[in-house]
């Protein structure tokens, strides 16, 4: 690798390293209980303060398997059922494939909110409100493969383990019609290696589980390698497309825009 390529990685690593210690712990993992009663992971969520409450948001398909089984987030480690009332994105004629929203918002009641004690939440001001095409991002979640074997089933505690995926956001070209452009999803390159957060290039893992996790805009960083910009909370993550080989996240800003939209005539 000459000098730089490595000073590109270096500064990756270092943007993805400060995220992770900091705005990054406000994403969590989500378990759902299986035929048994035992606990399996699902997927991701991130908890934002909005100022006025405190919400998980998450996948629309992940929220979708709280209707045939109870959702959980890891308290100090131990499982706690997931309750509270909030929006999710309407499933095409029932086909949550065709949701290219695929978006919940699930408003924490005070009880659950005070039990998860002293935790991270995205604040207002780490919000990303426009697109930085040009700066690095960060893919953020729990993946299935590194989680699954985590958990003690006996005591209902578990162990979870993050994964990160850092690079360029993809543009698809500005020919194809409005309908493929779908300028609400951001688009981050997801090829056969990643840099995790600890500077190390590994085998790119699938992807199941990093859904409800959160796409981070990282900033920039100044000649000695430390960040000029907080890392700023983008997008939530979706889904993987082949095709594009990208990992794609709804953006924060239309999140919001709906959540604070009016309901009802």
């Amino acid at each position: 690798m000459d000098d730089l390529h490595q000073s590109i990685s270096d500064a990756l690593h270092s943007l993805m390293s400060s995220a992770v210690r900091g705005i990054g712990r406000a994403v969590r993992p989500v378990y759902y209980a299986t035929g048994s009663g035992r606990p399996d992971h699902l997927g991701s969520c991130i908890l934002l303060n909005t100022g006025s409450k405190r919400i998980l948001l998450t996948a629309a398909h992940v929220i979708d398997e709280n209707k045939v089984a109870s959702l959980y987030i890891p308290v100090n480690g131990t499982l706690q059922r997931l309750e509270g009332s909030g929006i999710i994105t309407v499933a095409p004629k029932g086909k949550r494939d065709d949701d290219h929203y695929d978006f919940a918002a699930l408003d924490l009641p005070p009880k659950l909110a005070n039990s998860l004690g002293a935790v991270r939440y995205v604040e207002p001001h780490e919000i990303q409100m426009t697109i930085a095409s040009r700066k690095p991002h960060m893919a953020l979640g729990f993946p299935t493969s590194k989680n699954r074997k985590r958990i003690d089933h006996q005591s209902r505690r578990v162990n979870p383990q993050r994964f990160s995926h850092g690079g360029p956001l993809w543009l698809p070209n500005m020919g194809e019609t409005a309908e493929y452009l779908e300028p609400h999803l951001l688009r981050l390159i997801y090829e056969k290696q990643s840099r995790a957060f600890d500077g190390s290039i590994v085998n790119s893992i699938g992807p199941k589980g990093l859904s409800g996790g959160g796409l981070f805009c990282l900033g920039q960083i100044d000649t000695t390698g430390t960040p000029q910009e907080e890392a700023k909370l983008a997008g939530v993550l979706i889904e993987k497309r082949r095709g594009e080989k990208s990992i794609l996240a709804t953006d924060i800003s239309l999140v919001l825009d709906m959540l604070e939209a009016p309901v009802g005539p």
